[in-house]
């Protein structure tokens, strides 16, 4: 075990993880400036290139690290902010129909309501003619609880696991419940 290694092993867990929320934080801010102050081209972040969309991403890398060191010790799990997690929950259904064109599943979205509930929750209409009812008509529904959800997005629920409602095209819900997982880690 290296030195610095050790000494973050016998340190008490609040300074190891204040160290590296630290170093987090300076090479976020870094990678921002640099990219402010070219203005020539995007930050990449696990080699997608973003835009302040990579704040979120972090956000949702911290909160998933953070509840995988809270499971492996016994810990409770976080629930972020409503606030947190509308941001959060927003940007990766907003940007499902981009990572379904990615993924390369062949499914072609069509007319889909996505509601998230709870606290910071909210219903999004994504695909033509989003603003479709969904139900009878053929349109397709997604019901979940917008915690669940996130965690889906961070790849700690699978997509079968994910309890809520799903009606209409059962394929395409799916194909966009793992779309939702491209960039995770």
């Amino acid at each position: 075990m290296g030195a610095d290694a050790a000494a973050l092993a016998a340190a008490p867990p609040e300074v190891t993880v204040a160290q590296r929320m630290a170093a987090s934080q300076w090479r976020s801010r870094r990678t921002f400036a640099a990219t402010a102050s070219t203005r020539r081209r995007r930050p990449a972040l696990h080699g997608w290139p973003f835009d302040a969309t990579a704040l979120v991403a972090r956000s949702f890398e911290i909160w998933a690290h953070g509840d995988d060191i809270r499971r492996a010790t016994g810990r409770p799990l976080d629930t972020p902010a409503p606030a947190e997690l509308r941001t959060m929950s927003a940007t990766s259904v907003l940007g499902l129909p981009l990572l379904l064109a990615v993924a390369g599943e062949g499914a072609t979205l069509t007319p889909t309501r996505v509601v998230l509930t709870g606290a910071g929750g909210a219903t999004f209409d994504l695909g033509p003619s989003a603003a479709a009812d969904p139900g009878p008509d053929g349109a397709n529904l997604l019901v979940a609880d917008v915690v669940e959800y996130c965690r889906l997005v961070a790849r700690r629920v699978e997509p079968g696991a994910l309890a809520g409602t799903r009606t209409g095209d059962g394929a395409l819900l799916d194909a966009l419940l793992r779309a939702a997982q491209l960039i995770a880690v």
